[in-house]
């Protein structure tokens, strides 16, 4: 059975469109990882500005799953990763090749 993560999910209206993030915790009440993101009133597009898993939590599906909540949230709307690390392009271009996860 796979990892059981608890995910909540917020954000402020800015002028001119939406800053918002995922936040996962772990079975233990610990965090595990968080999605932010910039969203423009009557954009396209929605901005990654960062994604960041801790080292417990890597390699085990979480970023994964944030971004699916991410493209749940606004399923019209390209997805742009922003800067990438190594690391980040790494599975940015992993998750653009294979066909993506259910958000629930």
């Amino acid at each position: 059975m796979g990892m059981q993560w608890r995910i909540e999910s917020g954000g402020d209206a800015v002028p001119g469109g939406y800053n918002g993030y995922f936040i996962a915790y772990a079975s233990d009440g610990t965090l595990a990882g968080y999605l932010d993101y910039q969203s423009a009133t009557g954009d396209d597009e929605v901005l990654i500005a960062m994604v960041e898993v801790q080292p417990a939590h890597r390699r085990k599906g979480l970023a994964t799953l944030l971004l699916a909540r991410l493209r749940g949230e606004f399923p019209h709307r390209t997805v742009n990763p922003g800067y990438q690390t190594a690391a980040g392009a790494a599975w940015w271009q992993a998750v653009s090749r294979r066909r993506q996860p259910r958000t629930t």
